[in-house]
């Protein structure tokens, strides 16, 4: 008997135990339902890969394509159209519904523009031939000096910063002339009533017989005639053949983009995927600060997700021993933080398909407590708030 009590009591605690965590929710679910790159606007284009082309993203990012740059599984450039797919994330509210944090290896990081491209041909994804590379500009109010590029690897909270590489102006493409050469024939002669030598013919009817005599290829005439041109009584007589050549030069392919260095950054994609513009955050005004964050209702939630967000910045919130949450990588690492500079937290979780939040707008101060209360809301609210408030 008492064997079969325990048995129960077991079970019925195990039953409590699963409630619990059901009504807590699950701690992926604020970046499956709330926060991902999946939340982030897709553009598509249309390209055909033997043609390439020059593409432009509704934030102002301009991609270009050479001939045969996408190639499939056995690195055959791909026949006939392909679809490119193209993500922006040039905002706090992009980086915050992206969850595209800004960090490398635990260092926080200063962004300059985020982009995703893809490239599709029905259902295959394709790569990047081995020889080719997309030309990407992406445009700012304030060029920063010594910015990278930095691969992103995807995981299940977002995404990973990866593999910097200094950003260097591309070379200009070698400048190219080329020459072009048409000869055309006419058999007009002519004299203008009124004139007794040539020197004398108005100007503007030399121009008129001139752009009538040499129209397309040349005018031929099969007998003399006589027009009126600018008012004047033109004779034209059937001449021996006169010829002309005339030559136009024009250079090309020089500079990869007309988009103006000063503004843009300028750079070579080899790889597919994401591509992040950073550089280790750099302020002056940066040092140690005494940041405490706290969640009143914290216990109410398996996973409470406390993020901070600057103009150039998006930290994720570390959960410490004591509760408290900080914007550093455990107990014992200080926060540094840029005192002075304006700055939003953000708490979110996610329970029973509900989301829960709370948001307040500080200026980082080297001691301040924040305390928030999540509330419930509706992902569609959510968005509407965090568009009007960021």
């Amino acid at each position: 008997m008492k064997k079969i009590n325990l048995f129960f009591c077991i079970l019925f605690i195990a039953l409590i135990s699963c409630k619990q965590e059901k009504e807590k929710g699950n701690t992926t679910d604020v970046f499956t339902q709330l926060y991902s790159p999946a939340q982030l606007d897709v553009q598509t284009f249309t390209l055909d890969n033997a043609k390439g082309g020059t593409y432009t993203g509704r934030e102002g990012a301009v991609l270009r394509i050479s001939p045969n740059t996408f190639v499939d599984s056995t690195g055959k450039a791909v026949q006939g159209e392909v679809t490119l797919e193209l993500k922006e994330v040039f905002t706090p509210i992009d980086r915050v519904l992206g969850n595209m944090t800004t960090t490398y290896q635990g260092k926080a990081l200063e962004t300059g523009g985020m982009i995703y491209v893809n490239a599709r041909s029905g259902n295959a994804t394709l790569t990047i031939a081995a020889n080719k590379s997309i030309s990407v500009a992406v445009p700012t109010d304030a060029k920063l000096q010594g910015m990278s590029l930095f691969k992103g690897k995807t995981d299940s909270t977002g995404v990973e910063w990866v593999s910097p590489e200094p950003i260097n102006a591309p070379e200009p493409e070698p400048m190219v002339r080329r020459v072009e050469s048409t000869i055309q024939t006419t058999n007009i002669r002519y004299w203008v009533e009124g004139y007794n030598h040539p020197d004398l013919f108005p100007e503007a009817v030399n121009n008129a017989v001139s752009e009538f005599a040499w129209a397309g290829d040349g005018l031929k005439l099969e007998k003399d005639t006589i027009i009126e041109l600018e008012g004047k009584m033109v004779h034209l007589i059937v001449s021996d053949t006169i010829s002309h050549t005339s030559v136009e030069e024009s250079t090309v392919g020089y500079n990869s983009f007309r988009e103006d260095p000063n503004t843009h950054y300028i750079f070579e994609l080899k790889l597919l995927g994401w591509a992040n513009i950073d550089r280790l955050f750099d302020n002056p005004a940066t040092q140690e600060v005494k940041l405490i964050t706290s969640i009143e209702n914290n216990q109410d939630f398996k996973l409470v997700y406390v993020t901070l967000i600057t103009e150039s910045m998006y930290l994720p919130g570390y959960q410490k021993k004591d509760g408290t949450y900080s914007f550093s990588h455990d107990d014992n690492e200080p926060q540094s933080l840029p005192v002075g500079s304006p700055a939003t937290i953000l708490a979110t979780a996610y329970v029973d398909g509900k989301p829960y939040w709370a948001i307040q707008k500080i200026t980082i101060a080297e001691e301040q407590k924040v305390q928030f209360k999540l509330v419930e809301t509706t992902v569609e609210k959510l968005k509407a708030d965090l568009s009007a408030m960021l």
